[in-house]
This record gives C-alpha cells, structure tokens and sequence, in this order.
C-alpha cells in the first residue's frame, strides 16, 4: 500500500507532506519500491503517525483498569485505539494481593482474545504495578489499607498471574526490604531501573550497566516545554526544583553525589547526541564490554 500526500514528522523539519509505503504491517519510508496495482490511499493533508504508546493511565471511558473485568478492558482498548493508541501498558492501583491477582489474571486473558476480536481495542503490551509496594508519606490518592513493604514474593506471584505481563513496577526504595526486592528482582532477568538509587544497590554486579543521562539547562529547557503547559520561567524553576531533590534525595540514602561520574559506567548528554543517539552509545557500549568480559 501506499499512502500519498500525507504530513509525516521528521525530526529535521517537523511535518512535511510525503508518501509512505506499508509493506507487511509497517511503514518501509517513500523510498520502497512499490508493486503493480498497490493500493494507494490519498490522505488528503491529513497527518500520519505510528500508533502511539502509553505507558501510563488508569482507565478511561467509564471504567478503571483495576475494575479486573472483560468488559472494562474491552471498553478501555476499544477507547484508546479509537484516539491512536494502538499499545496500552495500564496501571494498577494499590489493593489488595487478591484483587490485584485478578485484575492481572484479566488482563492476561484480553491478550488472548479471539483472533476476532484482536483489532478492536489496543493491545495490552504489559501491566503497570504502581503499588502497593509505595511510600505511605507519599500515597497521593492510593489507599493506605494495602499500603506494604516491597515483597518480592508476592511479586512473583501477581507475576505468575499475569504470565508474565507485568513490565513496569513502582516502588519506594526508603522502605524497609526495598534493597532486597530490587536485588531480587535484577536475578529475574533484564530490566531497566530508573533512579531509585539503583545503581548504588546494584554496585558491583557484573551483569549491572549504571548510566547518567544529562544534558545542558537549555536542551533540557527545550524539552519540557513541549509537554507542560506552564509558563518558561514556571518550566524553568521547576526543573530546578526536581534535580535538586534529586541530589538530595541520592545524597540521603547513598552518601554520594548525584552528579559524580564515578558513580556510573557511562555519562551521556542527551542534548549532544539526541535521544536516539544516546540510546545507541548505551547498546554499543554493552556490545563492547560484553567483549572484554568473554
């Protein structure tokens, strides 16, 4: 198929007006060679993205993910796909262990829908378990009743009712056994660990890459204010605000500072390299220590 006239982004110019082919289910760019008689779709102007992806809500159109019903599910999939969200990983709230059994078990179960019903919702690409393992000075709207200490056996066994679903987990590294669950949970096999003083805990381990991604005040700058809606100078304090409570925050709990590039295997700027590049270097970084590691 080809579609023509479409606003695709680049991330030279922003949007531009171009043709892109599909070729087996994914964008093969306006270069592929087409086929006689493909199937041409004129998008009229209209803008073309991939499917978007989120990674983080609790439920929409009526219903909540932790409801731990078909029918929630169903309704959520078919209202994200119907605003381009074709890959959803919902959260959880903090309940409990039987409930949250459930809701895994739920969502386990829309992965396995009918071959029918496949492209009428967005598919569930994991879960989100934010909580109970969470801070009760810092609980927001979850409910203190199954507020607990990180317990890595329960994990598994939400895991095990997921089969394995679950890809995202939020915890609260001061509480009591939140060492431990984090160490167990880096036997479990690859993960990424994001702040949490991680690499701190996990010093040591040869299997263990720690990585600081930084970037100048203005990248950064940049940046945020493509997604807050604050003023510059609101934006502007309020990075400040985050990384100095993050110092803090590492300075607290490990006795080092956040900043000090001996903590870590790999210091990047983002704002240099971009994202992708600086995704890159990690991969190629890993490549060649795995090397010198044989």
């Amino acid at each position: 198929m080809r579609i023509k006239n479409a606003l695709v982004y680049t991330v030279e110019h922003g949007f531009e007006e171009r043709d892109v082919r599909i070729k087996n289910g994914c964008f093969a760019g306006s270069e592929a060679a087409g086929t006689d008689g493909e199937e041409i779709l004129d998008a009229g102007g209209d803008y073309l993205i991939p499917g978007l992806v989120d990674i983080h809500f609790h439920g929409c159109a009526g219903h909540d993910f932790s409801d731990g019903t078909p029918e929630a599910l169903q309704a959520i999939g078919a209202y994200e796909l119907r605003q381009g969200v074709t890959s959803i990983c919902p959260a959880s709230m903090t309940l409990s262990e039987e409930t949250l059994k459930t809701v895994c078990a739920n969502a386990y179960a829309y992965t396995k829908r009918p071959e029918a019903e496949q492209d009428t919702g967005a598919r569930l690409i994991g879960i989100h378990l934010e909580g109970p393992f969470i801070s009760m000075e810092k609980k927001g709207a979850q409910n203190p009743a199954y507020i607990r200490n990180p317990d890595v056996e329960m994990f598994l066994r939400l895991q095990e009712a997921a089969h394995g679903l679950v890809r995202l987990i939020t915890i609260a590294p001061e509480t009591d056994g939140a060492k431990e669950f984090i160490r167990r949970l880096a036997d479990q096999g690859p993960c990424v660990m994001i702040g949490r003083c991680a690499d701190y805990i996990l010093a040591g381990r040869p299997d263990v890459v720690r990585v600081f991604v930084h970037a100048d005040k203005d990248f950064c700058l940049e940046q945020a204010m493509k997604v807050d809606s604050l003023p510059e100078n609101e934006v502007e304090k309020k990075i400040a605000e985050i990384d100095e409570y993050r110092a803090r925050y590492y300075k607290h709990h490990t006795g080092h500072d956040w900043y000090d590039a001996r903590n870590y295997d790999l210091s990047l700027n983002s704002g240099v390299l971009g994202f992708d590049g600086t995704v890159e270097e990690i991969i190629k970084y890993m490549e060649v220590r795995e090397q010198f590691q044989k």
